[in-house]
């Protein structure tokens, strides 16, 4: 089970467990989705925590790296700019 750790504002630390909702079949055999966001759990990487979307004109994706507490942002003003952004990301990550 992973942990999420959240910190609202005003509130001390939580720690809520993160556990796959449904098995996402159209991201991937280790891909999970559960209350809005997604859950990577592919072998060899680490676990992310992510929210991701793209509409004409737009990208974006935000993700945590939980071993590492990583947080990544990527936001585009194009349908498909967020995704080489993360690529290289991905690469400079040694992923």
């Amino acid at each position: 089970m992973s942990i999420l750790t959240l910190e609202p504002r005003g509130m001390g630390r939580q720690e809520t467990p993160v556990e796959p909702d449904r098995k996402a079949e159209t991201e991937g055999e280790h891909t999970y989705s559960g209350h809005g966001l997604w859950l990577s759990k592919w072998p060899g990487r680490k676990e992310e925590v992510y929210i991701t979307g793209c509409d004409a004109g737009v990208s974006f994706r935000s993700s945590v790296i939980l071993e590492d507490g990583l947080q990544v942002t990527v936001m585009s003003n194009t349908t498909d700019g967020a995704w080489p952004v993360l690529k290289d990301i991905r690469a400079a990550l040694g992923e």
